[in-house]
């Protein structure tokens, strides 16, 4: 059986991730709603383009997040994040073929194959990470 307790150094750098990972997280939601729902994206201009964007910086500032966790965790605990993407990217690479293989077969795919793709290899990611324990 493995011990799943966690250090005070585990859990500080736990907390110290969730506090920098949640404001991006919570932008990226906010621009996501919000460009989803005011936007009628069938009738706006050369500009919902630009406007489609707008959920992109707050993702990159998660990116960055996850980043600098990397780097303060221990080598253990790296370990089994990247194990964990490893997954995560498996899992979305099946998703994108399958949903590929949907498309050529007939299947419009265009409003949701990218969101199930990506949504997919999240899921995997944070699956994997909990059951091998990953700090936060």
């Amino acid at each position: 059986m493995t011990n799943t307790s966690k250090t005070e150094f585990e859990r500080e750098v736990g907390r110290a991730h969730l506090r920098d990972f949640i404001p991006p997280m919570i932008g990226y939601a906010v621009a996501t709603l919000a460009v989803s729902l005011l936007i009628d994206f069938d009738t706006a201009g050369w500009w919902k383009y630009v406007v489609a964007l707008i959920p992109i910086p707050p993702a990159l500032l998660g990116v960055r997040v996850v980043s600098r966790h990397l780097g303060r965790i221990d080598e253990m605990q790296r370990a089994a994040h990247m194990a964990a993407m490893s997954v995560g990217f498996g899992v979305a690479m099946v998703v994108a073929q399958a949903i590929g293989f949907l498309s050529i077969a007939g299947l419009d795919t265009d409003r949701w194959g990218a969101w199930l793709i990506s949504s997919s290899g999240m899921v995997g990611w944070a699956f994997v990470a909990v059951r091998r324990g990953a700090t936060a």
